[in-house]
Protein backbone atom coordinates (compact mmCIF):
# COMPACT_ATOMS: atom_id res chain seq x y z
CA UNK A 1 0.00 0.00 0.00
CA UNK A 2 1.59 3.53 -1.05
CA UNK A 3 1.44 6.43 1.54
CA UNK A 4 0.88 10.24 0.57
CA UNK A 5 2.24 12.85 1.94
CA UNK A 6 0.18 16.51 2.85
CA UNK A 7 1.77 19.20 3.68
CA UNK A 8 1.58 23.20 4.43
CA UNK A 9 2.99 26.41 5.01
CA UNK A 10 1.74 28.51 7.95
CA UNK A 11 2.88 32.31 8.37
CA UNK A 12 2.36 34.01 12.28
CA UNK A 13 0.79 37.46 11.95
CA UNK A 14 1.29 40.26 14.19
CA UNK A 15 -2.07 38.68 16.17
CA UNK A 16 0.26 35.55 17.02
CA UNK A 17 -2.56 33.82 14.77
CA UNK A 18 -1.00 31.18 12.32
CA UNK A 19 -2.65 31.33 8.59
CA UNK A 20 -2.08 28.55 6.22
CA UNK A 21 -0.56 30.27 2.88
CA UNK A 22 0.55 27.21 0.79
CA UNK A 23 -0.64 23.61 0.77
CA UNK A 24 0.55 20.47 -1.53
CA UNK A 25 4.30 20.85 -1.30
CA UNK A 26 5.51 17.62 -1.60
CA UNK A 27 4.19 15.66 -4.92
CA UNK A 28 5.41 12.66 -5.06
CA UNK A 29 5.30 9.52 -2.67
CA UNK A 30 9.46 10.20 -1.56
CA UNK A 31 9.74 7.65 1.26
CA UNK A 32 12.87 8.91 2.23
CA UNK A 33 11.67 12.24 2.86
CA UNK A 34 8.69 11.22 4.79
CA UNK A 35 11.40 8.80 6.96
CA UNK A 36 13.59 12.08 7.22
CA UNK A 37 11.02 14.87 8.38
CA UNK A 38 8.53 12.42 10.11
CA UNK A 39 10.42 9.83 10.89
CA UNK A 40 7.96 6.87 8.52
CA UNK A 41 9.19 3.39 7.97
CA UNK A 42 8.19 2.22 4.51
CA UNK A 43 10.27 -1.20 3.74
CA UNK A 44 10.65 0.21 0.04
CA UNK A 45 12.80 3.41 1.56
CA UNK A 46 15.84 3.35 3.53
CA UNK A 47 14.56 4.30 7.23
CA UNK A 48 16.89 7.54 8.58
CA UNK A 49 16.29 8.49 11.94
CA UNK A 50 13.85 12.27 11.54
CA UNK A 51 15.41 15.31 11.69
CA UNK A 52 13.44 16.20 14.89
CA UNK A 53 11.13 13.22 16.56
CA UNK A 54 8.09 13.47 15.46
CA UNK A 55 5.82 15.61 17.85
CA UNK A 56 2.51 15.69 16.35
CA UNK A 57 0.71 18.98 15.61
CA UNK A 58 1.49 22.25 17.09
CA UNK A 59 -0.23 23.15 20.35
CA UNK A 60 -1.83 26.17 18.43
CA UNK A 61 -3.56 24.88 15.46
CA UNK A 62 -6.69 25.59 14.48
CA UNK A 63 -7.74 22.28 12.95
CA UNK A 64 -10.57 19.95 12.89
CA UNK A 65 -10.75 16.06 12.94
CA UNK A 66 -13.26 14.06 11.00
CA UNK A 67 -13.71 10.19 10.41
CA UNK A 68 -12.77 6.79 12.60
CA UNK A 69 -9.46 7.91 11.38
CA UNK A 70 -9.19 11.09 12.96
CA UNK A 71 -7.80 13.11 9.75
CA UNK A 72 -6.88 16.48 10.51
CA UNK A 73 -8.02 19.47 8.38
CA UNK A 74 -7.02 23.09 8.44
CA UNK A 75 -8.35 25.96 7.31
CA UNK A 76 -6.65 27.56 4.00
CA UNK A 77 -8.32 30.45 1.55
CA UNK A 78 -12.05 30.05 2.64
CA UNK A 79 -11.81 26.29 2.85
CA UNK A 80 -9.98 23.46 4.51
CA UNK A 81 -7.47 21.19 3.41
CA UNK A 82 -6.54 17.56 4.17
CA UNK A 83 -3.26 16.71 6.43
CA UNK A 84 -3.71 13.18 6.88
CA UNK A 85 -3.94 11.29 9.96
CA UNK A 86 -1.36 9.97 11.32
CA UNK A 87 2.82 10.80 11.19
CA UNK A 88 2.42 14.38 11.84
CA UNK A 89 5.50 16.43 12.48
CA UNK A 90 6.33 20.17 11.93
CA UNK A 91 9.26 22.63 11.75
CA UNK A 92 9.67 26.28 11.77
CA UNK A 93 11.79 27.68 9.42
CA UNK A 94 15.05 27.87 11.70
CA UNK A 95 14.51 24.16 12.86
CA UNK A 96 14.40 23.15 9.20
CA UNK A 97 17.82 24.78 8.48
CA UNK A 98 19.85 23.84 11.51
CA UNK A 99 18.59 20.27 11.70
CA UNK A 100 19.32 19.90 7.74
CA UNK A 101 22.33 21.54 7.82
CA UNK A 102 24.19 18.26 9.22
CA UNK A 103 25.25 15.30 7.31
CA UNK A 104 23.10 12.40 8.65
CA UNK A 105 25.12 8.33 8.62
CA UNK A 106 22.42 5.88 7.52
CA UNK A 107 23.99 2.21 7.38
CA UNK A 108 26.78 0.46 6.37
CA UNK A 109 27.51 -2.61 5.48
CA UNK A 110 30.52 -4.97 4.10
CA UNK A 111 30.26 -5.88 0.32
CA UNK A 112 32.13 -8.21 -2.02
CA UNK A 113 32.65 -6.78 -5.07
CA UNK A 114 30.08 -8.63 -6.83
CA UNK A 115 27.62 -7.19 -4.41
CA UNK A 116 28.96 -3.63 -4.77
CA UNK A 117 28.47 -4.19 -8.23
CA UNK A 118 24.73 -4.72 -7.22
CA UNK A 119 24.09 -2.46 -4.58
CA UNK A 120 25.52 -0.01 -6.75
CA UNK A 121 23.00 -0.34 -9.76
CA UNK A 122 19.92 -0.57 -7.06
CA UNK A 123 21.09 2.56 -4.78
CA UNK A 124 19.07 6.12 -4.65
CA UNK A 125 20.50 8.96 -6.66
CA UNK A 126 19.80 11.09 -3.58
CA UNK A 127 22.23 9.30 -1.07
CA UNK A 128 25.80 9.63 -1.42
CA UNK A 129 28.17 7.32 -0.58
CA UNK A 130 32.06 6.26 0.49
CA UNK A 131 33.60 3.38 -0.36
CA UNK A 132 36.41 2.23 1.93
CA UNK A 133 39.12 -0.81 2.04
CA UNK A 134 38.55 -2.83 4.57
CA UNK A 135 41.96 -3.34 5.70
CA UNK A 136 40.68 -3.04 9.62
CA UNK A 137 37.09 -2.97 10.07
CA UNK A 138 37.84 -1.90 13.57
CA UNK A 139 38.76 1.59 12.08
CA UNK A 140 42.08 1.70 12.53
CA UNK A 141 44.78 1.95 9.36
CA UNK A 142 41.47 2.17 7.38
CA UNK A 143 41.95 4.06 3.49
CA UNK A 144 39.16 5.75 2.51
CA UNK A 145 38.11 5.48 -1.00
CA UNK A 146 35.87 7.82 -2.83
CA UNK A 147 33.60 6.14 -5.79
CA UNK A 148 35.68 7.19 -8.24
CA UNK A 149 39.44 6.00 -7.08
CA UNK A 150 37.54 3.22 -5.88
CA UNK A 151 36.70 2.09 -9.78
CA UNK A 152 40.24 3.46 -11.12
CA UNK A 153 41.99 1.20 -8.77
CA UNK A 154 39.82 -1.91 -10.08
CA UNK A 155 40.15 -0.93 -13.66
CA UNK A 156 44.12 -0.55 -13.01
CA UNK A 157 43.50 -3.94 -11.67
CA UNK A 158 45.45 -2.97 -8.47
CA UNK A 159 45.00 -5.28 -5.35
CA UNK A 160 43.55 -3.60 -2.17
CA UNK A 161 44.51 -6.19 0.94
CA UNK A 162 41.02 -7.81 1.20
CA UNK A 163 38.81 -8.02 -1.95
CA UNK A 164 35.81 -6.63 0.58
CA UNK A 165 34.87 -3.35 0.41
CA UNK A 166 32.64 -1.32 3.63
CA UNK A 167 30.54 0.77 1.85
CA UNK A 168 28.76 3.91 3.64
CA UNK A 169 25.50 4.95 2.90
CA UNK A 170 24.76 8.76 3.72
CA UNK A 171 22.12 10.84 3.09
CA UNK A 172 22.59 14.79 2.79
CA UNK A 173 19.56 16.67 4.83
CA UNK A 174 20.02 19.61 3.02
CA UNK A 175 19.23 19.33 -0.71
CA UNK A 176 16.18 17.30 -0.45
CA UNK A 177 14.74 20.28 1.78
CA UNK A 178 16.41 22.94 0.08
CA UNK A 179 13.49 23.88 -1.97
CA UNK A 180 10.90 24.11 1.65
CA UNK A 181 13.81 26.31 2.69
CA UNK A 182 14.01 28.71 0.08
CA UNK A 183 9.92 28.71 0.07
CA UNK A 184 9.88 29.26 3.45
CA UNK A 185 12.47 32.40 3.59
CA UNK A 186 9.82 33.96 0.99
CA UNK A 187 7.72 34.07 3.89
CA UNK A 188 9.99 35.19 6.62
CA UNK A 189 8.19 37.98 9.18
CA UNK A 190 10.24 40.38 10.13
CA UNK A 191 13.53 38.36 10.04
CA UNK A 192 12.14 35.94 12.30
CA UNK A 193 12.67 32.38 11.18
CA UNK A 194 10.60 31.38 13.63
CA UNK A 195 7.51 33.53 11.74
CA UNK A 196 7.00 30.59 9.66
CA UNK A 197 6.22 26.96 9.59
CA UNK A 198 5.72 23.34 7.67
CA UNK A 199 2.82 21.17 8.43
CA UNK A 200 3.63 17.49 7.23
CA UNK A 201 1.13 14.71 7.59
CA UNK A 202 0.95 11.56 5.55
CA UNK A 203 -2.07 8.83 4.97
CA UNK A 204 -2.02 5.64 3.31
Amino acid sequence: MGCDGHSAYQVRGADGKWTTVAVDLIKDRWYSLFSLLVGYDHPRATFMEPLIPPRGLPPDLEHRVQGDFKTVFVPFEGKEYKLGWHNHSWYTLAELKDKSAKRRRVASALLTPEDLADWDGQCDPRHVYELEAKEDHDGQDSTVLSRDEYEVKTKLGLSLRDENVLVRVWFEAEPNVSGFIADMEKLIVDEDETSVRMLIGLDS
